[in-house]
Order: structure tokens, then C-alpha cells, then sequence
């Protein structure tokens, strides 16, 4: 683009002491009748200019009015006549292309020049370093001896130089971060933008990795194959590729969590996966980084996968965190130094985590769980040759897939979303929210699979249906993890802590037709109580046997209960108010029930809510009989049976259950007991 600084007529072999070298005027006009010479020939040519052939001769002449640069920046000043020569740079820096950051809405300038120590050096620069005082003050930084007196003065310079030169300078296409640009136009991936035309050179100020493309596709082919007879390989570079299709389907980000013991080789089925875009080391992150670090990453990895090794050593406070922020694919509010708000970073991306144990839990919020992918397994047959020999093949050869891939994406980008929309309508069997957004996940995974099929087919690697292939590993992942509601798991929490701690309830039997209260304290009131198990019996609606049944819970100690079980109080209770599964007061969560000869304010819940279905079983209450009161023996009689009878009600009211008095009379049916 411009040619080396030692070719500006040696001007690095001059004193610096010397503002003008007055021995040298010969040498220095020559110089300026050369670069004259080689402007006057491109405009005589009157086409459009190429601003490649630009060099540093030429660059002196056309600034040649008001500075000479030689071995020093020196500014020419007419006063009647007379030239005066003031210096303002000892070095000589030179603005030798132009650019514009298409992420970020900044102008850059390139300078070129020669520090003190003989080091060519080529920076890029925001307008403001080179147009503002404390810019300059950036620039001493990195080498450019100019006065402090002088900094201001220095700034006229590039800007003058900047105004001069614009026609002339190559326009640089400068990005901050990588993935589409230009509404789909071209991709960045490092310092190539890949577009319909072709690839081309782009400068890219946040890239992180020297080169993405290393050794041969041959010998990737080579090392790698062996392994996409493992589900885990192919399903993970299915993931990654889909990262590149989010962000025009309309698919938010998402995470793939691998989970195994450590004889599953989950790194190395990583590796595979990245290696068809880059270096595995150099595309792997460190899973400790601070959150910040993390956003950062994400960012500029936008429209790209994210691989992280080994979460397990990470707290579940500050994995969930990262989780909430991958998903959710943009930075938190910030403000700026003057008090303004920042923009936020925005991404989509696929999370590859790895791990022993699953990263979500009970308490997260459907939201983040529903984008969780969870899979369990790996590649569990022993083959440690073709491992090894996988492993030192990524290690040189990688980066040869991506290509092939974007050039699939641009050959048929008018047609992939509607064969999204058909592959998610093959997959969509509910009518549920959850069920639909993992539908548009597993469509963006199939499609990229289906792209990259097409690719393993042109380069000899055994090819499979990507559909039916994606749809089988749903099928795995979702009888592993079933995901529900946020306020549902939130209440199987409840109703485990109701079976558990049975003892810390009192159960209250209300006989309507008595108008009496049986209370059966089973020693709770040795203990701080949670709250009471109340059944009401009586004549309702004609039937003798029919109960209504609730768990009244003290608020406080429910609230501190699911509060440290990690759940947010608000919306579980607003959930259970709106589905009619706490009976409050209107406009409150709680309501005021009579307990203990007072009045007290409770949470009710239906009872048949909190049952837990294993336990509604009388066969499973009889055991509970038998453990409770000793073995039963077989009744002899009506009276024998009728006492039987009414301790398995009871402790059907303790299991919470409704509508047990057909089961019980099934169940001494199944018994041959008299009636």
C-alpha cells in the first residue's frame, strides 16, 4: 500500500538535531521533483485514481506547501515573502490511508512512520488521536517523538494532511468485531469479509486471533473423519455453523451443555467442532474470566460459536450469571464518563460449555433454561489412536470449513428461510411457547447441518440426513431434561417440602355437620411449625364423603424457604394466584384462616397442588400403615375393615390426595377383605 519508510530518500540516516539538513537541498529536490512527476502522470491519465499506487514520495510532495517531512516534521511559514522553517515532530509519521469502522460509526486514519529505535510502524487510529491534544499525548506513547509544547501544533498537521490527501488514500473497510455486516452483505471472520463477490481484506481492530486458516483441508479430512461416527462430533459442528444463520432467522442465542464424567473425551469433540473455523486454542475461552471479559468476548465473537472447557470448576452463582447474559445476547445499561448511556453490545451466538455435571437448575428461569441444551454422553467407545491422532491434526490444520460454509450461505441465502420454516414445521409437534422456541433452535441447527452435509458430501466425508439426524438428538436431549415452568418447579419444591418436613405441619380436621375440630398435633408443637394441613368434611352437594383439602403455610416461613431455594418470590406467587393455586384475598397473596383458637394471615394452597402422586397410591399408604402402626392383620370383620378404612383416609389426608374414597374401595376390592 506504501512503500517502506526507508524509501523516503534515507531520510532515517539524518541527524535529528538538524530541522533542515541545508547540504541535502540538492537531494531533497530531486525527491519533490519525482513525487511531482508521478502525481502530474495520474492525472493525466483522468480515470479513476488507484489509490494502491500512492507512496510515500508522493505523499511528501502534495504536503510539500506547508511541511517538508524528512528526517523531521517541519511546518513552512511565509512572512513578506521569506520562508521560516518551525519544527514540530522529530518523527516522521505520515497518514497513509483512510477507513471507516462499519460496527462502530468512527473514521480512522493509518500512519505510518519510523521510531527511534529503526522500528517501521503502521498503527490505526481513531481521528481523534491525531486531531485532539490528548491524542498526540497517545501517540508519544507509542513512539512519536514530538515536544509537548508542540502537540496542538501537530494536530494542523494530520489535518491538513487528512484534507489534502483524501482523494489520493486507500479507504480502508475497518470493522470492530466479527460476523455480518452491511445487512448480510459480508461476513468478518478475523482480517477477511466474505461476500457474494468473493473474500476481502478488511482490517478488524478486535480480532483475537492471528490467522484462522492452518496446514490443508486434505489433512484435516484425513485426521478428523474417523470421529463423525460419534453422535456428539457432528451434532457440535452442526451447533456451531448455526451461530452464522441466528441473526436473519430471527433465532436467539443459545448453549450447548455437554455432560459426562471425564472419560468422554467433551474436549476433544470441542476442538473438532471449532477447528473447522480456527485454531481450537485460539478460539477456546477461559471459563473464569470476569463477566465484562465475557461480554467482550461475546461481542466480538457475534454470528460466531463460544467453546469454554470445564465449567464444573465454576460457582453455579456465576455460571448461571453468564448463562442469563449469553442468552439474553446483549450488554447490560452503562453509562459514560459525561453521564451519558453507552450503547449496549449485542450478539448472537452459540455456547459450547462442557462439564460433569449440568449447569442449569430448579431455580433458573424458563427463559435461559428453555435456550440450555443439556446432552449427556460423549464419545465413550476407547479409541485413544484415533484421538490422538484427531488431536495433532487440529492442531495444525484447521480453519478450511468456514469458507466452504459462508459460500454455501451466500449461494443459497434466498431460499434459507423458508427451508427454515419447513424444517421447523416438521418439528413442530405442541402448541406450547417452549415447545415452539425449541423449535426454532433445532430448525437453525438442522439447517446449518443440512448446509454442512451438502459440504461433506463434496469433500468425501460419509454424509447424513441432517433432519432426521437433529430431530433423533432432540429426542435424546429431551428424555433427559424435561423443562418446566419456573413456578411450577418452584411448587414440586413446595410439595417436597411439605412430604419432608411432615412433621413441622399440624393437621386440622374440620366436621361440618358437627361443626368440630379435630386437631392432631403429632408432636409439631415441638417444634417451630410451618404452617397446617386442614381437611373439611361434611354434606356438600349430596355426598357424605365430600372434602375440601388445603395447606395453609405461615407467609414468613415460605417466603424464606423458597427465597433460599433461589427463587423469586413475586413471581412464583403471582403465577400460583393467576392459575388458582394459592386462594388469597382479592388483590393480596395471602388470606386470614381461624388456626389455634385465632385468627391467622396464611398462604393457602389447594392441596391437590402440593400432592405428590407417588404417594395418593393406597397401596403405597398401606405400607405407610404398616410402617406407622405395625403390620395390619386381615380384617375379620365389618368393624375390623371400618377402622382400617378410616386410618388409610387418614393417612390419605396427609398425602394431600382428593377423591380417595373410590381408591380405598378398590383397593380393599384388590384385598378380597368383607365389605
Amino acid at each position: 500500500m506504501v512503500t517502506s519508510i526507508d524509501g523516503m530518500n534515507t531520510i532515517s540516516q539524518e541527524s535529528p538535531t538538524n530541522i533542515v539538513d541545508r547540504s541535502e537541498e540538492g537531494r531533497k529536490l530531486l525527491a519533490d521533483l519525482e513525487a511531482k512527476q508521478i502525481v502530474e502522470e495520474n492525472e493525466a491519465e483522468n480515470t479513476p485514481r488507484d489509490n494502491k499506487k500512492i507512496d510515500i514520495k508522493e505523499i511528501r510532495y502534495i504536503l510539500a506547501e506547508r511541511y517538508r517531512v524528512n528526517s523531521s516534521i517541519v511546518q513552512l511559514k511565509y512572512v513578506d515573502g521569506e520562508v521560516s522553517e518551525v519544527l514540530l515532530c522529530y518523527t516522521p509519521i505520515f497518514v497513509t490511508a483512510l477507513g471507516f469502522d462499519m460496527d462502530r460509526g468512527e473514521s480512522h486514519v493509518q500512519l505510518n512512520y519510523k521510531d527511534a529505535g529503526g522500528r517501521e510502524r503502521e498503527i490505526l487510529v481513531p481521528y481523534k488521536t491525531v486531531l485532539t491534544k490528548s491524542g498526540i499525548f497517545e501517540l508519544m506513547a507509542m513512539g512519536v517523538n514530538v515536544p509537548e509544547p508542540l502537540a496542538k501544533d501537530l494536530t494542523s498537521y494530520f489535518s491538513y494532511s487528512i484534507n489534502r490527501l483524501a482523494e489520493y488514500l486507500p479507504q480502508l473497510k475497518i470493522v470492530s468485531k466479527n460476523g455480518w455486516k452491511n445487512d448480510h452483505e459480508m461476513f468478518v471472520l478475523g482480517d477477511v469479509g466474505y461476500t457474494v463477490q468473493g473474500p476481502q481484506v478488511v482490517k478488524n481492530l478486535g480480532n483475537l486471533q492471528k490467522s484462522y486458516i492452518s496446514g490443508s483441508l486434505a489433512s484435516w479430512i484425513d485426521g478428523v473423519s474417523p470421529l463423525f461416527d460419534h453422535q456428539i462430533v457432528r451434532f457440535k459442528c452442526y451447533t456451531s455453523l448455526s451461530a452464522v444463520l441466528l441473526r436473519f432467522l430471527h433465532v436467539q442465542s443459545y448453549v450447548l451443555d455437554q455432560y459426562y464424567e471425564s472419560t468422554a473425551a467433551k474436549t476433544a469433540s470441542s476442538n473438532v467442532a471449532s477447528s473447522m473455523i480456527g485454531s481450537p486454542s485460539g478460539l477456546r475461552q477461559s471459563a473464569d474470566g470476569t463477566k465484562v471479559g465475557s461480554e467482550r468476548v461475546a461481542e466480538n465473537y457475534t454470528d460466531l460459536p463460544i467453546y469454554l472447557d470445564e465449567t464444573s470448576s465454576m460457582k453455579p452463582e456465576q455460571l448461571q450469571e453468564l448463562i442469563y447474559m449469553w442468552a439474553n445476547g446483549k450488554t447490560k445499561n452503562r453509562g459514560t464518563k459525561d453521564g451519558k448511556l453507552q450503547e449496549p453490545g449485542t450478539w448472537n451466538t452459540v455456547v459450547h460449555l462442557t462439564g460433569e455435571a449440568p449447569i442449569t437448575s430448579d431455580n433458573m428461569y424458563t427463559g435461559a433454561q428453555v435456550r440450555t441444551l443439556e446432552y449427556y454422553g460423549g464419545i465413550l467407545d476407547r479409541i485413544p489412536k484415533e484421538l490422538e491422532k484427531a488431536n495433532h491434526c487440529i492442531n495444525v490444520n484447521y480453519g478450511h470449513i468456514f469458507p466452504l460454509f459462508i459460500q454455501k450461505v451466500f449461494e443459497n441465502f434466498g431460499s434459507l428461510e423458508g427451508e427454515f420454516l419447513k424444517i421447523k414445521a416438521s418439528f413442530n409437534s405442541s402448541t406450547s411457547n417452549i415447545d415452539t422456541r425449541l423449535d426454532d433452535t433445532y430448525a437453525a441447527i438442522a439447517l446449518a447441518g443440512t448446509l454442512l452435509e451438502q459440504i461433506f458430501k463434496d469433500i468425501g466425508i460419509k454424509e447424513v440426513d441432517a433432519v432426521e439426524f437433529t430431530r433423533a438428538v432432540r429426542e435424546q436431549i429431551s428424555e433427559n431434561n424435561v423443562i418446566q415452568k419456573y413456578s411450577d418447579r418452584a411448587l414440586e419444591s413446595v410439595a417436597s417440602l411439605v412430604e419432608n418436613k411432615r412433621k413441622f405441619f399440624l393437621t386440622e380436621r374440620h366436621a361440618q355437620r358437627d361443626n368440630i375440630i379435630f386437631t392432631d398435633d403429632d408432636g409439631a408443637y415441638h417444634y417451630e411449625i410451618l404452617g397446617w394441613l386442614v381437611v373439611y368434611e361434611g354434606l356438600e352437594n349430596g355426598k357424605e364423603y365430600s372434602e375440601r383439602r388445603y395447606v395453609d403455610f405461615i407467609p414468613e416461613t415460605l417466603k424464606k424457604y423458597l427465597e433460599q431455594s433461589g427463587y423469586d418470590v413475586n413471581r412464583c406467587f403471582q403465577d400460583w394466584r393467576a392459575s388458582g393455586i394459592i386462594t388469597p384475598q382479592p388483590g393480596r397473596f395471602t388470606t386470614v384462616q381461624k388456626h389455634d383458637d385465632g385468627n391467622k394471615r396464611v398462604i393457602r394452597f389447594l392441596a391437590k397442588y402440593l400432592a405428590r402422586p407417588e404417594n395418593q397410591n393406597p397401596e403405597k399408604v398401606f405400607e405407610f400403615l404398616n410402617e406407622r402402626y405395625g403390620k395390619f392383620p386381615t380384617p375379620a370383620n365389618k368393624e375390623e375393615l371400618v377402622q382400617i378404612r378410616e386410618r388409610m383416609r387418614e393417612a390419605l389426608s396427609v398425602s394431600l390426595a382428593l377423591e380417595n374414597e373410590p381408591a380405598i374401595d378398590d383397593f380393599i376390592l384388590k384385598m378380597g377383605w368383607p365389605k
